[in-house]
């Protein structure tokens, strides 16, 4: 705070109703970022916007999407959409996504590919393990293409 390097941002979203908060809402978020002398990263601003509609009891369509003007972002233009499908009342889904992006600092553009499964263990903590390929990554211009393996646990209350 001393310093004045301050991040703001204001979000304005919808909700279908409150049971479905996580699953059917649409959200609007504006960010602003000063400059930070002491780590070199100039200040800038940008928006994201995210969709995702629950169809069917079981299909989840989703879609987002980022532009950003400076702040030390890795990539200044995003398109994300996929889809997941729930396998059982437990909340157990088996998805889809994809993303392209574009770094401001490099001619190439990048795309990344994601097969995940979300299992739930207990209500409101789940595990995620993903398979992940980027093609053409954008810090790493010697590389065609770039695995990965990940697993991520999510908790929601």
């Amino acid at each position: 705070f001393a310093d004045g390097e301050h991040f703001r941002h204001v979000e304005l979203g919808r909700i279908g109703s409150w049971d479905s908060r996580y699953s059917d809402n649409t959200h609007l978020l504006l960010w602003q970022v000063d400059d930070r002398a002491e780590a070199g990263v100039e200040g800038g601003w940008g928006a994201t916007v995210s969709w995702s509609f629950e169809y069917g009891g079981r299909w989840l369509p989703f879609v987002r999407g980022g532009w950003s003007d400076g702040g030390g972002t890795l990539v200044d233009r995003t398109v994300s959409a996929g889809v997941g499908y729930r396998i059982n009342q437990h909340d157990d889904y088996l998805g889809f996504g994809a993303n392209w992006g574009r770094a401001p600092d490099t001619p190439r553009d990048q795309v990344q590919l994601e097969a995940y499964y979300r299992a739930s263990i207990v209500p409101g903590l789940s595990v995620v393990p993903s398979a992940q390929v980027i093609l053409d990554p954008a810090e790493n211009p010697g590389l065609a293409s770039l695995w990965l393996l990940a697993v991520r646990l999510r908790a929601v209350w």
